[in-house]
């Protein structure tokens, strides 16, 4: 697999874990970042199509930090998790402690980790350098190494007239004073 494909594929993965469930929570049901509507699972979401949407243009760096960003959205998510869930536990009330004996992780962090990592992977993985702003080496190889090519392009351009280049002029300043009124200088 390439840098392309880990990337294509790591974004969709985190577009998919948005909308899984990370919560089960008994009479409630499960709860996801999309079903939440706090904004969070669209920064999400949004990141993942925007880096989607790099990988696709050949540039990986931004694959990078959307991982970062969903794999610290994830440890500040749980770490919240577990300590409202351990403030439960030890609460007085009877029902807060079984209710959180009930409540559970579901695999929605499962799948958001395995898109980060993917994203995250796709920056370390060898392949071709490709530049956003120079796509022409791609290519270049294939033109360069065949004589035939050259020869054809070398004619090709025989008839074209790029017209004089003159070399840039020196411009010596040392003796220009400017006039005041009238702001033309004189020597």
């Amino acid at each position: 697999m390439n840098k392309k494909t880990i990337a294509i594929i790591g974004s969709l993965t985190v577009v998919l874990g948005v909308f899984c469930p990370l919560f089960t929570v008994p009479i409630i049901g499960s709860v996801s970042y999309a079903g939440q509507m706090q904004g969070e699972g669209l920064l999400l979401a949004a990141c993942a199509i925007a880096s989607l949407l790099f990988a696709l243009n050949n540039v990986h760096a931004p694959s990078f930090i959307t991982g970062l960003l969903v794999l610290c959205d994830i440890a500040l998510t749980l770490s919240n998790f577990f300590s409202k869930i351990g403030a439960m536990a030890v609460d007085d009330n009877v029902f807060s402690r079984a209710a959180a004996k009930m409540v559970s992780p579901s695999f929605g962090f499962a799948i958001l980790l395995i898109g980060a990592g993917l994203l995250i992977a796709s920056v370390f993985v060898k392949g071709e350098k490709i530049y956003a702003w120079d796509r022409t080496q791609i290519y270049s190889h294939k033109i360069s190494s065949d004589p035939a090519h050259e020869e054809a392009f070398k004619k090709a351009l025989e008839g074209v007239n790029l017209g004089p280049i003159d070399p840039p002029q020196k411009v010596d300043l040392r003796n220009h004073v400017l006039k005041p009124g009238n702001g033309k200088g004189a020597k």
